[in-house]
């Protein structure tokens, strides 16, 4: 991909949007502060063998965990703002079709305090870039335990 210089950026604006060849997670995630990490795999937090949370060991690791429920229902209270980032596509006349997953991490207090495209079907650097600063904003009910929780929310548009 041939990479355009900035002051092109403008006029490219005008027609189409001006993506830079800077790989997604520099475009779009902080990097995360150490009261802020993203947990490992969802494979390393302890489980118990019917595969429900280990929840004193997950504590005794240093790992937060929270309530799926919560999760989404904190989601959905800010469908609102999801599909206002879809709205400003619309009206530019390139309405998206596909999913994006964002990835975040929610604080001790609840906060979002790191977020990124996890995945995106197909790309749509705009979209995302909304999607991202919308769910910096959310707030959570607190983590259960000592730590933070790294959600991935994927969200689906276009869909009948």
């Amino acid at each position: 991909m041939r990479r355009l210089p900035r002051w092109t950026c403008a006029a490219v604006l005008l027609v189409t949007a001006c993506v830079r060849s800077a790989p997604r997670e520099e475009r779009m995630a902080e990097p995360p502060t150490a009261e802020c990490a993203e947990l490992p795999a969802e494979r390393d937090v302890p489980h118990l063998p019917d595969g429900g949370l280990d929840e004193a060991a997950a504590a005794d690791a240093g790992f937060g965990w929270m309530d799926k429920e919560d999760i989404r229902r904190t989601a959905r209270a800010h469908l609102g703002e999801v599909h206002s980032c879809s709205d400003q596509l619309e009206v530019r006349g390139t309405p998206f079709i596909g999913r994006i997953a964002v990835r975040f991490v929610i604080g001790n207090e609840g906060d979002v305090c790191a977020a990124r495209i996890a995945e995106a079907k197909p790309s749509q650097p705009l979209l995302e870039q909304c999607l991202v600063q919308a769910a910096r904003g959310w707030r959570f009910p607190r983590p259960n335990g000592p730590g933070s929780v790294t959600v991935t929310y994927p969200f689906v548009f276009g869909a009948p």
